[in-house]
């Protein structure tokens, strides 16, 4: 054979020079979970790839670009060498489209495979795998348990940046930013603030209307600005969202149940705590008047949902 094939946990990362050991692979999920596998690639001679699934429940197939390191860096225990490190997952039809199909000789070509349970039982997913114009079929087991994965109700903070986004990708548009978002959002992840373009409350309140039948959106906080930043509150910003949340609400369909804020971070002992402390008398005064507001406004819909007081006065405050 001109490639050796081998399989590796998706918990795994091995260099593009590394040979990994052997691994049997079984894929592993409930009904609606994920597992996930890598088909580790290593040819003998430079040659071009392809992949293609020949049988078995749909997957979903990507293809690793490694990343070249040529600085030094170590933690507290360990020197990392230099040398070409995993890093983006192609979806595949994109990394044949750019030319990544391809594996250098004695190195290695991954290609990650994200299996979702359908239905209980068990079973063999098939892949095609050619490499030089030699061709090999590979088949993976399957276990799905009869358990279906619950609806996540943990409300994360998961804290996501324009900034931090631009870092990676070289800039961070409006529908970059919803595309991570939403990314996040498919594996049950709830980033910390919605994906909006500006301060309007609007089109924040919009925004959680749009998600709030998605069965993973739990919970959403209220940022100080687009960048996805908190724990500086600007009041006035804070009830004007409330209330254009309070406008699009009403029973059954009550948008503040998901709503929190973040009103700090990290504490010290520099006075920080108290600071915190008093931030949080000021943000609850804040939300008080809030209530009063609404109570004497035109927020018929709001106001017939049960207890609709607590949605506004106790909105959930992370610290």
């Amino acid at each position: 054979k001109n490639c050796d094939i081998r399989f590796a946990p998706s918990v795994a990362k091995y260099r593009r020079d590394e040979q990994p050991p052997v691994y049997e692979p079984h894929l592993r999920a409930t009904i609606g979970g994920h597992d996930c596998v890598q088909i580790i690639l290593r040819a003998k001679a430079d040659a071009a790839f392809a992949v293609r699934q020949s049988g078995g429940p749909a997957v979903s197939l990507y293809v690793e670009n490694y990343a070249e390191v040529t600085r030094p860096t170590r933690n507290n225990r360990y020197i990392h060498p230099l040398g070409f490190y995993p890093d983006a997952l192609l979806p595949l039809d994109t990394a044949q489209a750019h030319g990544y199909l391809r594996v250098k000789a004695n190195d290695n070509a991954a290609v990650w495979l994200d299996f979702c349970g359908d239905c209980a039982g068990d079973g063999t997913i098939d892949l095609a795998l050619t490499v030089g114009g030699e061709t090999e079929t590979v088949r993976i087991p399957y276990t799905v348990y009869p358990i279906r994965t619950p609806r996540t109700t943990m409300q994360t903070l998961f804290l996501v940046r324009r900034g931090f986004i631009a870092d990676g990708e070289g800039y961070c548009d409006d529908k970059l930013a919803q595309t991570y978002y939403e990314f996040l959002l498919s594996y049950r992840v709830d980033s910390y603030t919605l994906p909006i373009t500006s301060t309007e409350p609007d089109e924040l309140a919009a925004l959680a209307d749009r998600y709030f039948d998605d069965p993973n959106f739990t919970g959403f906080g209220l940022p100080s600005n687009i960048r996805g930043g908190a724990g500086v509150f600007d009041y006035d910003l804070l009830k004007r969202q409330i209330f254009a949340l309070a406008r699009r609400s009403r029973p059954g369909r009550n948008l503040l149940e998901k709503a929190f804020i973040k009103n700090g971070d990290e504490p010290d002992y520099t006075g920080r705590m108290e600071s915190l402390l008093s931030d949080e008398q000021t943000l609850h005064a804040a939300l008080a008047e809030t209530v009063e507001a609404i109570r004497g406004g035109e927020y018929a819909d709001f106001k017939r949902i049960e207890g609709w007081e607590k949605y506004v006065a106790d909105i959930p405050v992370i610290v």
